[in-house]
């Protein structure tokens, strides 16, 4: 029940907000045959391979609507709900369970995750359920639960490398619980192989480590991420009571079981590794190696959060008071859950309204040209195209008459494209043009040479379309 209503609450409004780059990727590379899967995971985002492999299926099934790319989130998140009920109910007692479910139901970065066609939901789901694995393999002992936990191993850290850090933590559980040697050395040799098994996908992500070189430097803001985005969202001040009240409610958690000397209890020793060593390994590597933190990496630390808020607003004097706490929780969440569902709520993504523009205003016989977006920093993101692959369809009728190399013949996310101020030998007999470009770089602008270079072709500007992040101008030429 937990579960279903978490899915339910995560559904509502997750079709809304515009498909933006990342989720443009996802459906570039899952909507591709198996064979051009396997070219280009071997030149870029292997490290999302078996996520590209399962939305390939799903895709193929039910569409590429923003909804349909979304729904694999929703349903994990529901997944990821009960799994903590369960650990819970294992951990503490049931009322602690259920009131961890809900918490994590309406954390504001579960409801983020929740409604993004990435991975994020899928690793939260994995890492509550390989929990539920460890500890049901240190009870029983069985040689096949650890089986089954190597395999599960090999399958999460496929599914997301950092889930490796999980796979520590819960070596830490087990030396914090104190268990048998017979029990550390199952652990070791179940963790040891299933490590190994999901080696390739590990190496081979290494290799492409260039692609993280657009993650900054740890710095100032960083402590703002550890404490406030990586569990409560992404909306700045609206999401500081919730992280306040959270916090304050672990706090009190945990020094109750200080001053009852119960800091050894299941709960801490499970919930504790899990919330600080993904994160404080993610931190370390990027000190001394490649910067590599990004707060939504560590998603699947979240169901820590929601287990010790959960049990301190189950450990409260009166039901009274259990109830206020989780609706305080609740409420303070409405916001940045709201806000979440604005149409530009993705990365201020405009794309669904650039579609639908050139959509409705185009001829059979017009062409596009896409120029490059860039992010915060100058950084180039890529080609314009993307767009047209987060809603595939849409722009078929449209001659994209400056791609020089397919997306899925070279085995790249986007494919390659003549430079605009070269497009006047491809526009040729061409009357009419869309441009599609970065609204920071103003193809507007006086002096812009993308501008002029299609001005010298014959071209003038007939209409155009200022968005946030994404522009679009018209332009026709006389017979």
């Amino acid at each position: 029940m937990i579960g279903v209503l978490a899915s339910l609450i995560s559904f509502i409004g997750s079709w809304i907000p515009a498909v933006y780059g990342d989720e443009a990727a996802t459906l570039s590379v899952a909507t591709r045959s198996w064979s051009e899967l396997r070219v280009l995971l071997g030149e870029v985002d292997a490290v999302h391979g078996m996520h590209y492999a399962v939305m390939h299926v799903w895709l193929a099934a039910f569409g590429t609507t923003p909804l349909s790319l979304r729904l694999p989130s929703v349903l994990a998140v529901g997944l990821a709900a009960a799994g903590v009920v369960v650990l819970g109910r294992r951990l503490v007692s049931l009322r602690a369970g259920v009131f961890a479910g809900l918490v994590l139901a309406v954390l504001p970065r579960v409801t983020w995750i929740a409604i993004e066609g990435r991975s994020s939901a899928m690793t939260l789901a994995a890492a509550v359920w390989l929990t539920v694995l460890l500890l049901a393999a240190a009870d029983r002992g069985s040689w096949r639960i650890w089986a089954a936990y190597a395999v599960a191993v090999a399958l999460a850290v496929s599914l997301w490398i950092f889930l490796v850090l999980l796979v520590a933590a819960h070596g830490a559980t087990l030396l914090w619980l104190r268990h048998r040697r017979g029990v550390l050395v199952s652990w070791t040799v179940a963790a040891a192989a299933g490590g190994l098994a999901a080696s390739p996908v590990v190496l081979l992500s290494r290799a492409q480590r260039g692609q993280v070189s657009w993650i900054p430097q740890l710095g100032k803001d960083t402590v703002k991420y550890v404490i406030v985005e990586q569990w409560f969202g992404i909306e700045g001040f609206p999401s500081l009571p919730v992280a306040g009240l959270c916090w304050l409610l672990i706090a009190v958690a945990l020094f109750t079981a200080w001053r009852a000397r119960d800091l050894r209890s299941p709960l801490f020793a499970v919930a504790m590794p899990w919330l600080v060593l993904p994160t404080a390994g993610l931190l370390a590597l990027s000190l001394v190696s490649t910067p590599v933190y990004v707060p939504r990496y560590v998603a699947f630390s979240l169901p820590a959060v929601a287990l010790l808020v959960g049990a301190a607003i189950a450990a409260l004097p009166r039901p009274r008071a259990s109830g206020a706490a989780l609706l305080a929780v609740a409420v303070l969440s409405l916001q940045a859950y709201v806000g979440d569902r604005r149409p530009d709520s993705k990365d201020n993504s405009d794309w669904a309204s650039v579609v639908r523009i050139i959509e409705s205003n185009s001829a059979p016989d017009d062409a596009i040209l896409y120029g490059d977006l860039f992010d915060e920093h100058g950084a180039s993101r890529g080609p314009a195209r993307a767009l047209a692959y987060a809603y595939p369809g849409y722009l078929d009728g449209l001659a994209d008459v400056a791609l020089i190399g397919p997306a899925e013949r070279e085995g790249s996310l986007w494919g390659t494209s003549l430079p605009m101020t070269d497009a006047a030998a491809v526009l040729t007999g061409r009357r009419s043009v869309w441009v599609v470009y970065d609204h920071t770089k103003a193809f507007l602008a006086p002096g812009n040479r993308d501008n002029a270079a299609l001005r010298d072709a014959g071209f003038a500007i007939s209409g155009s379309w200022i968005g946030d992040k994404t522009d679009v101008v018209h332009l026709t030429r006389s017979p």
